[in-house]
């Protein structure tokens, strides 16, 4: 039985390409491939300082993604790196989110996030989003210094609600953060918005392709 529902932040309840869309009167026709080389930037270099065991908090690695995105496509005003920035705290979350999160309140699940993000920047994409009362509690990689997929972060759930993993539900729009969930031993949801082939990887999830598809199937399980 479920007795969590635990998400992921970005990319799954919160729109990481909507910063930049907000400056396409700056960036021009550019503004899809910085977003898309910023996002590209900016989980390599999570999962590279992972591996050298370099932690900065998400927030510098965004920063520096970011960086390295403006001057591949030629931008050096540090104007709109700082608006850029600044806009990455207020993403638009998608619309299908407070509608989930209601009916799963409703249902008396708990629910989280496991992001990531730092805690403050979590807290100011719920609390501008207007869902902050939605969510029981915000969990931050911070707390271990490591990012996904390692384990240490999924197991901040299990420590923090005192559940077992198998009680968990996990929902991710990225399907490597899906699959490290899965293998830790949660009930993952794959939520594949974009409808994208799976990563050829070991790992078990249900794929759903949006969240007023989860109610349903987290009481099935």
């Amino acid at each position: 039985m479920i007795a969590c529902c635990v998400f992921d932040a970005y990319g799954t309840l919160f729109n990481v390409h909507s910063a930049v869309c907000k400056f396409q009167r700056i960036l021009g026709d550019k503004y899809a491939s910085v977003s898309a080389l910023w996002r590209q930037k900016q989980l390599e270099y999570t999962w590279l300082r992972s591996l050298m065991g370099l932690y900065v908090p998400f927030d510098q690695i965004t920063a520096d993604s970011l960086q390295y995105s403006l001057q591949v496509h030629g931008f050096q005003d540090d104007s709109s790196k700082v608006n850029l920035l600044d806009a990455y705290k207020r993403l638009d979350c998608y619309e299908d989110v407070p509608s989930c999160l209601n009916q799963l309140k409703e249902n008396d699940f708990t629910t989280a996030i496991l992001s990531n993000g730092t805690l403050p920047s979590l807290e100011s994409l719920v609390d501008c989003a207007n869902v902050a009362p939605l969510f029981d509690q915000l969990i931050s990689v911070s707390e271990v210094q490591v990012y996904k997929p390692h384990p240490s972060v999924y197991d901040l759930v299990t420590r923090k609600f005192q559940v077992p993993r198998q009680n968990v539900a996990f929902i991710s729009s990225n399907c490597w953060d899906a699959i490290g969930a899965s293998n830790f031993g949660f009930q993952v949801f794959w939520l594949n918005r974009s409808e994208s082939v799976a990563d050829v990887l070991p790992g078990n999830f249900t794929t759903i392709y949006n969240l007023n598809q989860l109610l349903n199937v987290v009481q099935r399980l």
